[in-house]
């Protein structure tokens, strides 16, 4: 997890990794990651994280974030990322 440098302009610029005391990721049954703030913040952060594609016939994966706190949903945002493969080599 990485601390977000927000501008006034509105734009943002990546910083330094957050310290990991800072928060606790729990993760869930279905797959899922929960990360919960050790304390009340008003930082920015992004987070960032790879995963081992066990299904090599899915073409694409879509990541769902959702921001709460208290428990009451404030954003949810989604991405999907294509998968492009080449052709398997054949044999002559």
């Amino acid at each position: 997890m990485y601390r977000l440098n927000v501008y006034t302009n509105g734009t943002n610029g990546i910083g330094s990794l957050a310290d990991a005391t800072e928060y606790t990721v729990i993760p869930q049954q279905d797959g899922s990651l929960d990360i919960q703030f050790n304390t009340p913040t008003l930082n920015a952060y992004e987070v960032r994280y790879t995963t081992k594609i066990d299904d090599l016939t899915k073409v694409k994966f879509t990541n769902t974030a959702s921001l709460t706190t208290s428990n009451n949903p404030i954003a949810t945002i989604a991405s999907t990322v294509n998968i492009n493969r080449s052709k398997h080599l054949n044999k002559l």
